[in-house]
């Protein structure tokens, strides 16, 4: 019985061998060497297309690292770290680098410094200011006013 089961799957064996061979063989079956030539064709276009969207799309990060670093180095901090930052992360790094750049300008500008709060309702007052939202007048001190 076991030898019946062998010889039934060496001849299966052997049968589908022989129906892919002539299947290949047949030349009905197998595209004409025009057709694959064209096939070819057109998948190497589509390979040039996405090679030139690819060198826009390398272009343009590189681009964003040059601002970011550019940036980084006129703010004294890491140039070659916002660079690869500004690169990689294209988009997303230049929205935390306007946020950092805003922080920046809201530390060092003076008006917006707070130096103390009213006596009366106990809001923050900021450098020049004289009066305050709920009226009260602070008066000019020799340190709220500058020669310009």
């Amino acid at each position: 019985m076991l030898i019946w089961r062998r010889l039934l799957g060496q001849f299966a064996v052997i049968g589908l061998l022989g129906l892919s061979a002539m299947a290949l063989l047949s030349e009905d079956l197998a595209p004409s060497t025009e057709a694959r030539l064209s096939e070819l064709e057109q998948r190497l276009n589509s390979l040039e297309s996405v090679r030139k969207d690819a060198a826009g799309g390398c272009g343009l990060s590189l681009l964003f690292g040059a601002f970011c670093a550019l940036w980084a180095q006129n703010t004294w901090r890491n140039a070659l770290l916002w660079f690869v930052l500004g690169a990689v992360f294209s988009v997303v790094t230049v929205l935390v680098l306007l946020y950092k750049n805003s922080q920046d300008l809201a530390r060092d500008n003076p008006a917006t410094q707070v130096t103390g709060s009213c006596p009366t309702c106990d809001r923050p007052r900021t450098v020049g200011q004289l009066t305050c939202a709920c009226g009260h007048y602070f008066g000019a001190k020799s340190s709220d006013t500058e020669v310009r």
